[in-house]
């Protein structure tokens, strides 16, 4: 089972702003084998890394040191998902969850004592110039993000799984579609989309659209080809149903936890 005793152990934890939702955790797992080789390339404190309950080895990377640093226990890199420093064809699945161009990029110095659950103000106003949690949805994000999925891409071995956990979120009472961006965007890499899961979870109430957030996030499970028609076990188990107005497809074998 996925419990306390998997989480990763921190020596002075920081004030992430946005962990790890624990109830994505059984759905990725299903999609993990024991001795695979797995990175996650935007880390942070390394909750990804509770997966390693399926037998799997996590490799994780993060762009600030100061924040790898605390997830002990771990293999940890200090490296640049958008300049991965892995050899190409090294892991056997990329897990991982980015940042989702939302109000947690905001990265002003605020003029008063009201909170601010933001990337910057959680690590202390010094961030590294390439992480994506200074970006809001937009051009930047969009181009920073497609160049972290072709490094993922480049270091998935042939057969491979790419599972992406992202969501959408409300800007000025509107919903922005960042998870759409993410599928379509790997897709055109020449991954193949073999489930997509809709998970609800608990969201961040605070800010100005703390009342109108989205409900679900998503875990999309991709294949990278391995030269043939087939792409592991992965398409061959996976059936439609339906979740409320999500469309999801999900593995005819799933596990239970």
């Amino acid at each position: 089972m996925l419990d306390q005793a998997t989480l990763p152990h921190f020596a002075a934890p920081i004030r992430h702003p946005a962990r790890f939702s624990a109830a994505l955790l059984p759905t990725m797992a299903q999609y993990l084998r024991a001795g695979w080789l797995v990175l996650d390339p935007f880390a942070g404190v390394g909750g990804l890394a509770r997966l390693g309950v399926t037998g799997a080895r996590f490799v994780l990377n993060e762009i600030e040191r100061d924040v790898i640093a605390q997830a002990q226990g771990k293999c940890r890199v200090a490296g640049n998902a958008l300049d991965l420093p892995f050899a190409s064809e090294t892991f056997d699945a990329v897990v991982t969850s980015p940042t989702y161009g939302n109000r947690m990029a905001d990265h002003h110095r605020a003029r008063d004592a009201s909170r601010r659950n933001t990337y910057f103000h959680a690590f202390g106003g010094a961030m590294h110039a390439d992480n994506t949690g200074l970006l809001q949805w937009g051009a930047a994000y969009r181009e920073r993000h497609t160049q972290a999925w072709s490094e993922a891409a480049r270091v998935l071995k042939r057969g491979g799984v790419f599972l992406l956990n992202v969501s959408d979120h409300i800007r000025d009472g509107r919903r922005v579609n960042v998870a759409k961006w993410h599928l379509d965007t790997v897709r055109g890499m020449g991954l193949t989309l073999c489930a997509c899961h809709a998970v609800p979870t608990p969201r961040n109430r605070y800010g100005a659209n703390g009342a109108a957030r989205c409900q679900v996030e998503y875990v999309f499970v991709f294949a990278k080809s391995d030269g043939g028609e087939t792409f592991g076990d992965l398409a061959s188990e996976t059936s439609t149903q339906n979740s409320g107005n999500e469309s999801v497809r999900t593995p005819t074998n799933a596990r239970q936890f």
